[in-house]
């Protein structure tokens, strides 16, 4: 495991680097206003990632209760929430995320809204011990994360066996006869997920193959695959490409990368200045003639829907 990064040496890199700063805590994450300010917009052919949740909400029909896994500011939430009140469907709301202050941010945004419950616990704990029965079950992005801190933990082979078990027990008892889940998962091979990947493996062997698909997404698969062959689901899944994600300027993009998606872990290490270097070289292959950097990501659209 690296050493802390040497005061001395995180402080010049602090003047350089105004948003620079350390956060320890997975729970924590990113506050909620800071979350909303920093995300970026993720685009496939015109079409945001919140679009397509949509255009797969619009093919269901009033489900009684729903779940949402990792709701951080409600982002996702909006959408569900603005179409139930368009679709007219009477439906509950039970809302998920590890973070006490997503909540709290989520309690406060909807605080006129009486049929949601809060919900603080890791996704994968959470279904592991979960009794209730869900029509509908979404999640964008944020799923994986619950797998790639358990990997860790309980070992690749202890922790493949968990999630899999985990998620055939919970679609298998807690997803109602036709019900459906939507899971938005990243894609390790896209331009922004490679030079993350990158990354994560001197910290995660799980991510040592970087030719390979994310450990998430394997045990996913091969979960839903056997749930179809033993004719218990129907599933589908979907590659889309994004439009380009376009920071402005290095120190944009830098920003994103280390506080967003590499969640702080890297910003107290020895190794920072040295990944600093790297993600600019990175980024100095996607620099467009406007100076900005334009770099593509990609998802895997899930959709499961259990049989009758």
């Amino acid at each position: 495991m690296f050493k802390k990064i040497n005061a001395t040496t995180y402080n010049e890199l602090k003047s350089k680097y105004k948003w620079l700063r350390v956060n320890n805590s997975i729970e924590d994450y990113l506050e909620p206003q800071y979350y909303n300010h920093i995300l970026k917009d993720y685009i496939f052919s015109g079409k945001s990632d919140l679009e397509v949740f949509r255009t797969f909400l619009k093919r269901n029909t009033n489900p009684k209760t729903a779940l949402e896994l990792g709701s951080g500011s409600g982002r996702v939430t909006d959408v569900f929430l603005n179409f139930r009140n368009y679709a007219n469907w009477d439906c509950k709301l039970d809302i998920l995320d590890l973070s006490k202050q997503m909540l709290s941010y989520c309690k406060n945004k909807y605080a006129d809204v009486n049929y949601i419950q809060y919900i603080n616990s890791d996704t994968f704990e959470f279904l592991s011990r979960c009794e209730k029965k869900y029509d509908l079950v979404y999640s964008l992005w944020s799923y994986s994360h619950s797998i790639h801190q358990i990997l860790p933990r309980l070992g690749d082979e202890k922790g493949r066996e968990y999630v899999a078990k985990t998620l055939k027990k919970f679609i298998k008892n807690n997803l109602t006869p036709n019900g459906k889940m939507f899971i938005i998962h990243f894609d390790t091979q896209s331009q922004e997920q490679s030079i993350l990947i990158h990354q994560w493996k001197k910290l995660y062997k799980m991510f040592s193959d970087t030719k390979k698909q994310s450990p998430s997404l394997q045990i996913t698969l091969k979960a839903l695959e056997e749930l179809k062959q033993n004719k218990e689901i129907s599933y589908s899944v979907k590659h889309l490409i994004s439009d380009g994600i376009v920071y402005q300027n290095e120190n944009e993009a830098l920003e994103t990368f280390l506080n967003f998606h590499m969640e702080f872990e890297f910003n107290d290490l020895e190794i920072l200045p040295q990944v600093i270097d790297e993600l600019r070289n990175n980024f100095s292959n996607y620099r467009n003639e406007k100076g900005q950097i334009v770099i593509k990501t990609g998802c895997f659209v899930i959709e499961i829907q259990k049989s009758e």
